[in-house]
């Protein structure tokens, strides 16, 4: 079970997103850039930079985009704490980005997002009218990086993990504790005032509606595809 002890050192904090497609870590991206103030280094512009899609890409490809997004928050870490909006999926990535910004001074925290694999897939089919140009969108994309996604287990042991439950509309910190976890915490609480409850509630509840029904289009599609 990996550890969730936060590491002593340096004041500025690499936050590292883990997740599938759809399992809200822009959102508490967004949380975290708007509440504490850090520096999001998001993936997609990357891949979108370069005309990838994370499904298709080859593994020179790849690590060409993991590089060069990490180089962007190493640079950002001299000035601030950063979020590091990407999957994290696989164990050897988690590695060299733990060494990478480990080797500048810097604390690492994973933030791993969950919810329900359905609640993933709808999100992301949801992409394809609502945010077309993101780079993992439709129910395609998600299977197909969802097939190749390795889990937190055993070999991520020396990391500091912090669980969030995305499954609502309301992010929340579920596991992780020490200083660092209660400022994720309270941030991540901060962001829904009652102003803005109503709004977060109804938008999420939309996109919810929106997801089962272009699912439901999009694996019809598939399988005509499939039949021709």
């Amino acid at each position: 079970m990996p550890n969730t002890h936060a590491i002593v050192g340096p004041t500025h904090i690499a936050y590292l997103l883990h997740g599938e497609p759809g399992a809200g870590k822009s959102t508490v991206a967004s949380l975290l850039a708007r509440n504490a103030g850090c520096a999001v280094v998001a993936f997609d512009d990357f891949w979108g930079a370069r005309h990838l899609t994370p499904s298709c890409a080859s593994s020179t490809e790849k690590w060409d985009v993991y590089r060069a997004a990490l180089a962007a928050a190493r640079r950002e870490l001299r000035q601030m704490d950063v979020v590091v909006d990407c999957t994290s999926r696989s164990a050897d990535f988690r590695r060299y980005a733990t060494l990478t910004f480990r080797a500048v001074g810097s604390r690492v925290v994973f933030l791993s997002c969950h919810a329900p694999r359905v609640a993933m897939r709808r999100r992301v089919a949801a992409r394809w009218l609502l945010e077309p140009k993101h780079p993992s969108t439709g129910v395609q994309q998600f299977d197909a990086i969802a097939a190749t996604f390795e889990p937190l287990d055993g070999r991520d042991s020396y990391l500091t993990i912090m669980r969030i439950d995305t499954a609502g509309s309301r992010p929340r910190l579920v596991d992780g504790y020490g200083p660092d976890a209660r400022q994720v915490s309270a941030e991540l609480t901060r962001a829904f005032e009652p102003h803005s409850t109503a709004l977060d509630g109804f938008t999420w509840l939309a996109r919810s509606s929106v997801g089962v029904w272009l699912e439901a289009i999009q694996d019809a599609m598939c399988i005509i595809t499939k039949n021709r």
